[in-house]
């Protein structure tokens, strides 16, 4: 669950709010600065002002927020570390981007004498001008946070939930949160193993009246005001998993040579000799399985598959992965392979760049097995044997008889593609074949049986097969 607390939704009595500080005096003098840290350690730089920040209290000290959410001093304590290694400082949640953030989290702490969590923040002069115009006149910031928690807790009768509608969603929550039972204990949600990951700064407002509207629409829920506003889980929160993690890393490093690729593609100008030895990878995606062998592989189930395709350092390019996967029905799709292509690579790049990693890094549609897998039926030997010819061996001879066959591929890396048929349905395709391609990639660099390959080569390779001119394109 992602849950929103605003600043107006937490007790007075904690403090919260926000003060500039612009010199080690100004640190020193506020007895409940507690970063162990001088001041030259969290002085900004140029263009950016320092802000100490008071967050949120404990439940235990201060009781539940107006949202009827509680957080344990030990989650306090134990856990406002996450405010810096997942956080930005955004403006209304616009929390997609990390590019557009408004600001950073230096400095996260618990402060046990007021049982409260207070934060550093650097603000940027120009982007956060106006909160920080009205902080230095009225000392007074808004500002709301952002957490995921696996579960909250019934404080009155101790039900565990994992979201609303749950099946173990009980009653008070359901239909009494934020009342007096009638033994006087208050019905509120106690937060699980929150990690915070967004602060934002808001438009100020009348606190009282907006809480009482938040009221009345039904918007007092914590997390109904998350979906109400937007806010999206960061990528690194949003993967649940060891290779989905792998994944994300992958998206980021394929998504970066992509937009290099095209560069050097257009200019053929490099910056170093790396980048040019990355460049020269481009020529091994004219590697590509022939329909005779994709046949075959259709009588293996698709983990079987995908594994053997590994072990050979196969990544199947768009018009291959697509008849395999259709067999007799490729036609159907044939009209739009050269679009897909083209809209593949600009899929991995705004997945990046949006932060919307996740689905794709979640998704085990195309894993292939893993070595220790019982179920795997390895395919025959002589079938693998004719896989690894197409495999992205990235070693100098491999690319120099790529040279010599005169098979280097023709790339197209502006405009739309001759033939191309543009819609809904190709981007829809595209994106299935990133998911595959992403499952791909993660399998070469960690098959069984392949060579010790660089995640940068198969990277550029991968780029380049979603560049070059593919079967449906006039040449």
């Amino acid at each position: 669950m992602i849950k929103l607390t605003y600043s107006s939704d937490i007790s007075d009595s904690v403090g919260v709010g926000g003060e500039i500080v612009k010199s080690s005096s100004d640190l020193k003098k506020q007895a409940s600065t507690i970063f162990n840290k001088e001041y030259d350690e969290l002085k900004p730089p140029a263009g950016k002002t320092g802000i100490h920040l008071v967050a949120l209290g404990s439940m235990e000290t201060y009781g539940f927020n107006r949202n009827a959410d509680g957080f344990k001093q030990a989650d306090c304590r134990d856990r406002c570390d996450t405010f810096v290694k997942h956080g930005h400082v955004y403006q209304h949640h616009r929390n997609k981007d990390p590019e557009k953030a408004l600001g950073e989290i230096k400095c996260a702490a618990y402060n046990p004498s007021m049982d409260r969590v207070e934060l550093y923040i650097w603000a940027d002069n120009e982007k956060a001008k106006d909160h920080l115009e009205r902080l230095e006149k009225t000392g007074e910031v808004s500002f709301s946070m952002a957490c995921t928690v696996p579960s909250d807790t019934c404080s009155l009768c101790g039900a565990t939930r994992k979201g609303p509608g749950d099946e173990n969603e009980c009653e008070h929550i359901k239909y009494q949160l934020g009342k007096i039972a009638e033994d006087g204990k208050f019905i509120g949600m106690i937060n699980n193993e929150p990690k915070w990951f967004d602060i934002s700064f808001v438009g100020r407002p009348a606190d009282r009246i907006a809480w009482s509207l938040k009221t009345a629409s039904g918007l007092n829920d914590s997390v109904k005001q998350a979906e109400y506003e937007g806010v999206v889980l960061p990528d690194e929160l949003a993967v649940v998993s060891d290779k989905g993690l792998r994944k994300l890393a992958l998206m980021k490093d394929m998504a970066g040579v992509s937009v290099k690729m095209k560069g050097w593609l257009k200019k053929a100008s490099f910056e170093s000799g790396e980048e040019r030895r990355l460049f020269e990878m481009r020529k091994l995606a004219a590697l590509s399985v022939p329909d005779g062998i994709l046949n075959d592989l259709r009588a293996y189930g698709p983990r079987d598959t995908f594994e053997a395709l590994a072990d050979a350092g196969v990544v199947l390019d768009v018009p291959s992965f697509f008849k395999y996967a259709m067999g007799p029905e490729y036609k159907t799709v044939k009209p739009y392979i050269g679009e897909v292509e083209k809209e593949a690579s600009a899929v991995l790049e705004k997945a990046v760049s949006e932060g919307t990693c996740s689905p794709f890094c979640n998704s085990t549609e195309f894993d292939a097995y893993e070595a220790s897998d019982l179920r795997r039926k390895p395919l025959p030997s002589a079938l693998r044997a004719k896989l690894a010819e197409y495999g992205c061996d990235d070693s100098a001879a491999k690319i120099m008889d790529v040279t010599l066959s005169g098979k280097t591929p023709t790339f197209s890396v502006d405009g739309p593609r001759p033939n191309g048929v543009s819609s809904v349905v190709s981007t829809k395709l595209a994106e299935k074949y990133v998911a595959y391609k992403l499952a791909a990639v993660d399998a070469v660099l960690n098959s069984r049986y392949g060579m010790n390959r660089s995640k940068n080569n198969l990277a550029a390779i991968s780029a380049a097969q979603d560049l070059k001119l593919g079967e449906n394109d006039e040449k």
